[in-house]
């Protein structure tokens, strides 16, 4: 499992011309499943997130997500799995196959949602989206488990 992590002023995402879920101050994330997942990495990356702090107070990160009541965006993303080894065609082979990520990015969402008292959006599973994102920084975080 790897996760993509942006501070957000806002984010957004839309499918078919339709705002799907929106967020204002928090995280905008990015979701995979590799084919070699299992459970207990989701548990300790949901953990991770919600207690890492990555925002201000006096100009130190000293404060987290929760901390601040702040919102989450999750976009699910298997081309985070993607590989270039030789050529120029990506290869997907790491990730998951599409049902076993769509019940696993089911529930991280719900983790999420369970283990804080925030606002957690999502796009759709599987759709083409467009994600748009007010970027605080920048700033990115890649955590994999």
């Amino acid at each position: 499992m790897k996760v993509l992590i942006q501070k957000v002023e806002s984010a957004k995402v839309s499918v078919e011309n339709k705002i799907v879920g929106e967020i204002g101050k928090g995280l905008l994330i990015y979701v995979g499943f590799s084919s070699n997942f299992d459970e207990k990495k989701m548990e300790w990356l949901s953990k991770k997130i919600l207690s890492l702090k990555l925002f201000e107070n006096e100009n130190r990160w000293e404060k987290t997500i929760m901390d601040i009541n702040g919102e989450i965006l999750v976009i699910s993303n298997f081309t985070l799995f993607g590989t270039v080894k030789s050529g120029t065609r990506i290869n997907f082979n790491k990730a998951q196959k599409p049902e076993l990520a769509k019940e696993n990015y089911d529930k991280f969402l719900k983790i999420l949602k369970e283990k804080s008292s925030l606002k957690v959006e999502s796009g759709k599973f599987g759709k083409r989206m467009k994600v748009t994102g007010n970027l605080i920084g920048p700033f990115n975080l890649i955590l994999e488990k």
